[in-house]
């Protein structure tokens, strides 16, 4: 299949947003019943797995999912544990056999359990294989290994891109970028079907990660007073995070889409967001900018209604002259509820649930808390 890939990771490369973590090797090993977990050749005390039911090992979720650079949070009120891994989001909750993977719901073996000591054990078997790693049992050391190797960086073979032959006398014109052409590819109807399928994925990459590492990265305090500027920004990294989700499914395509330069394959983007409804616009409904306590900026941006767990009904972000930018989130949990998150550059905090309205989550913005 015919596609000019270098073209793509260039554009992609211009926008690229910083992410949280790399990828590392991942090594767990333990014994049921030891409260002693070896990461990576690192021993560390932890509570002590052990099985239920029909055989199900449960293990402690936080220092788990840890292990692989995942965040965890934790809502009193609900008993709910959230993690976030990679472009994974995962809601469990104790007692109950179902959980929600990225919003699809998943069937446990054993339902969450909360040690006497507070610890929340959940079935290793979902969580592994959730994360993408491997587990092994050794019957003669009696002992577990759940691994995973780091991703390796993909390799990309490309034709050159053909180019006219040089002019003899270098004119204005032949130096100036090339123009887009008429015969730009039109995104396909079952192109347009498979990115409305991904609409989850693309909200919730731009809420927890995109826009989270945008403004811990590459804000300061002068950058929110200009308001003009700061909303390009977050417009910026929608886009960002539509184009790079838009580019990973077309490289599957079915579809032939060829490019002679950079600019034909913007337009071609531009447009492909445009018609699958993933305009900045369209998503990020209203900026608003309140002054906050002592002093402080807030930007809050409320977002399209979408009632699926952990969308974002609002975002704040707050800069502070001593602790600097952070940003919160009002996202959907289980029975309706919505709860009060923070999310850090390399964790999320969960405050607890507040009523869905503007004024509520603004006052919680001011305040840092509920």
């Amino acid at each position: 299949m015919k596609k000019l890939i270098c073209l793509i990771l260039a554009a992609v490369m211009l926008l690229s947003m910083p992410v949280y973590a790399e990828n590392e090797n991942v090594e767990i090993s333990f014994k049921v019943g030891d409260s002693m977990l070896t990461i990576n050749g690192e021993k560390i005390e932890v509570e002590k797995p052990y099985v239920v039911g029909a055989g199900t090992t449960l293990v402690p979720i936080r220092v788990i999912s840890e292990a692989f650079g995942a965040a965890v949070g934790w809502v009193e009120e609900s008993e709910t544990v959230t993690v976030d891994y990679e472009d994974i989001g995962i809601v469990l909750q104790i007692g109950n056999k179902t959980a929600s993977v990225n919003g699809t719901p998943a069937e446990l073996a054993e339902a969450p359990q909360l040690t006497d000591r507070g610890f929340t054990m959940i079935p290793l078997r979902f969580i592994s294989e959730t994360f993408g790693a491997d587990v092994s049992y050794d019957d003669a050391a009696e002992e577990i290994t759940v691994s995973k190797k780091a991703a390796s960086e993909p390799t990309v073979t490309v034709s050159p891109v053909p180019t006219a032959a040089a002019s003899p006398t270098p004119t204005a014109a032949a130096a100036s970028a090339p123009a887009p052409n008429a015969d730009i590819p039109k995104i396909s109807e079952a192109d347009k079907a498979a990115i409305n399928d991904i609409y989850y994925d693309i909200r919730y990459d731009f809420e927890q990660r995109s826009l989270p590492g945008c403004i811990y990265d590459e804000t300061e305090e002068k950058d929110i007073n200009d308001q003009n500027d700061f909303s390009q920004l977050i417009y910026k990294a929608w886009r960002v995070t539509a184009y790079a989700d838009v580019i990973s499914l077309l490289v599957d395509s079915d579809t032939d889409y060829a490019f002679d330069n950079n600019e034909d394959l913007n337009v071609f983007l531009e447009n492909a967001v445009n018609e699958c409804g993933l305009a900045p616009e369209e998503n990020i409904t209203k900026i608003d900018y309140v002054d906050g306590n002592n002093g402080d900026k807030i930007a809050i941006i409320t977002m399209k209604d979408y009632n699926e767990l952990l969308m974002c009904k609002y975002i704040g972000i707050r800069y502070n002259k001593v602790g600097g930018f952070t940003v919160y989130t009002l996202e959907t949990s289980f029975d309706g509820a919505y709860a009060f998150c923070a999310v850090f550059p390399d964790s999320r905090g969960n405050f607890g649930f507040i009523k869905p309205d503007y004024d509520t989550f603004v006052q919680a913005v001011k305040n840092g808390k509920i």
